[in-house]
């Protein structure tokens, strides 16, 4: 089930839109519940916040915009068991493989007429302009229904692996 999150191989040069015109990249976009705030009432629950990881052939770049800064750090590979720990981790709700091709210099006004909080942050990582997805859950819907992404809740594979090790003990 966790097929889908394994990086795969990069595509040929051969495949991809003109590199000096495009910029392409595979994210993991992960929607989860966040530190508290005054506005989580008017979100769906488990929709709080988002963070994104992109693999890079020798490790994780994980990109978690917060009120105060952008944090921006590298999990080298082997260090740690990355992908375990985002299905894993009781606050994450649902992690979205979403493809990117974002085309360079060109002008994302949204940003300007808006808050800059997690979700326009993301919509500018991964080259969206809908100007009407505010909140993690708009987004995650938005994902899914323009057939940008890949999907799947963090519970069900935690519910599949529990399974999976049941079995494995009883054998």
């Amino acid at each position: 089930m966790t097929k889908f999150l394994k990086p795969e191989k990069a595509p040929s040069l051969m495949d991809l839109p003109d590199p000096a015109v495009y910029q392409r990249a595979d994210w993991l976009i992960v929607f989860c519940r966040g530190a508290p705030h005054w506005w989580d009432k008017f979100q769906r629950d488990g929709f709080h916040h988002i963070f994104a990881a992109t693999w890079t052939g020798h490790g994780w770049i994980v990109v978690n915009p917060t009120m105060a800064s952008t944090e921006t750090k590298f999990i080298p590979a082997g260090h740690s068991d990355f992908i375990g720990h985002l299905v894993h981790d009781a606050e994450n709700t649902a992690i979205i493989r979403c493809k990117s091709t974002i085309k360079r210099r060109s002008f994302r006004c949204p940003h300007v007429l808006t808050a800059w909080t997690c979700v326009e942050h993301m919509k500018a990582l991964i080259g969206i302009r809908a100007s009407l997805v505010f909140t993690p859950f708009q987004l995650y819907r938005h994902l899914l229904g323009g057939n940008n992404g890949q999907s799947f809740r963090a519970k069900e594979i935690k519910r599949a692996s529990r399974v999976r090790s049941e079995a494995g003990r009883r054998a």
